[in-house]
C-alpha cells in the first residue's frame, strides 16, 4: 500500500480552517447564551408602556402637585417616542448597560445645593446602586423602572430650576409671581443626543440679575461653611479704632471671608485701623444697619 503523505503547508492550512471554525462556534454559542439573558429593546418597550401608560402614580413620586407634575411629563415623553428606553441600552457582551450621560445626571443632582436645591431630595445614591446594579436587573419591569425613574429625575429636576421648589401662594396669597409652564421633554432630548446633560439644564433656571447675584452670594456662603465657617467675634466690649487684640483679628478674619475687607492674606495685624473700620461701615451698609 502506499501511503499519501499531506504537504506541511496545506496541514498548517488545514489546522488554522479548523482553528476558525472552533473559534467561530464558540462565538456562537457566547452570543446564544448572552442572547438568552437579555431582555429584547422591544420586551422592554412593551413593559414601558404598560408601567407609564397607567395612572398609577409610583411610590418615588410623592404626592403634591409640584411633584405629580414631573410625572405626567415622564409619561408624555415616552408616549411621543412610543415608549422606547430613553437610558437603558443593550451591551454588546450581553446584558445592559445605560446611557453615557447618566453619570452625568446623577452629577448635576448631587450638585444641587448650587442653585439653592436640596440634594438628598434627588435620591442620587439611590439611583447609583441600582445602576451599579443593572447587569442582575433581569426582568424587564426591572429595567424599565429604572429608565423611567432616571426620566422623573430629569424633568423633577428641571421643573425646580425653571419655577423653584415652592409654590409662592403656599406661601403668601400676596406673592404672585409670573411663570408659565414648560414643557422639557425637547430638553432631555436633546441633552441625550448632544451628550450634554447639564449644559442644558443649565438653560433653565431664570435668566434674572437677581437670581445671578443670589447665586453668587450662595456659592461664598458654601465656601465658607466647607472652611469651618467665619470666627465668632466676642461681645465683650465695641471695638474701635486704636484698639487691638484677638477680638480685632477675628473681626478682621471674618469680614474677609465676607468680602467687606480686602486683603491679600498676610495682613494679620491686631490693631483696629481706618482701613478695618471702612470694612465694618461697608458691612454695616451692606446688611442695612445704622453705620456707626
Amino acid at each position: 500500500m502506499h501511503s499519501t503523505k499531506i504537504p506541511a503547508r496545506k496541514k498548517l492550512n488545514l489546522l488554522r480552517s479548523l482553528q476558525g471554525c472552533w473559534l467561530l462556534l464558540l462565538f456562537a454559542l457566547f452570543i446564544h447564551e448572552a442572547g438568552c439573558g437579555r431582555t429584547s429593546q422591544s420586551t422592554l418597550q412593551e413593559t414601558l408602556r404598560h408601567i407609564v401608560g397607567t395612572t398609577e402614580i409610583p411610590r418615588f413620586v410623592l404626592r403634591g402637585e409640584a411633584e405629580t407634575a414631573p410625572w405626567k411629563q415622564t409619561q408624555v415623553f415616552y408616549r411621543q417616542r412610543d415608549f422606547h428606553p430613553a437610558w437603558i441600552r443593550d451591551h454588546w457582551l450581553g446584558g445592559h448597560t445605560t446611557h453615557s450621560q447618566t453619570g452625568t445626571l446623577l452629577k448635576c443632582l448631587r450638585d444641587a445645593s448650587q442653585e439653592g436645591l436640596d440634594p438628598s431630595e434627588y435620591r442620587a445614591d439611590d439611583l447609583e446602586q441600582q445602576i451599579r446594579r443593572i447587569q442582575r436587573l433581569t426582568t424587564p419591569n426591572e429595567l424599565a423602572w429604572l429608565d423611567a425613574r432616571l426620566t422623573y429625575s430629569f424633568f423633577e429636576f428641571a421643573a425646580h430650576l425653571h419655577r423653584g421648589r415652592l409654590n409662592p401662594k403656599r406661601i403668601s396669597l400676596n406673592w404672585q409671581v409670573a411663570s408659565r409652564k414648560r414643557e422639557f421633554a425637547p430638553f432631555l432630548e436633546e441633552a441625550l443626543a448632544q451628550m450634554n446633560v447639564c449644559g442644558v439644564l443649565a438653560k433653565l433656571p431664570p435668566a434674572l440679575s437677581q437670581y445671578v447675584a443670589l447665586r453668587k452670594a450662595l456659592g461664598v456662603y458654601h465656601r465658607i461653611a466647607e472652611e469651618g465657617g467665619w470666627p465668632v467675634v466676642p461681645n465683650i466690649k465695641t471695638l474701635k479704632i486704636g484698639d487691638t487684640g484677638n477680638a480685632v483679628k477675628l473681626l478682621r478674619n471674618s469680614l474677609e471671608k465676607q468680602g467687606d475687607f480686602a486683603s491679600d492674606g498676610s495682613d494679620t495685624s491686631p490693631l483696629f485701623d481706618e482701613h478695618l473700620a471702612a470694612a465694618v461701615r461697608a458691612f454695616e451698609a451692606r446688611n442695612g444697619l445704622p453705620v456707626d
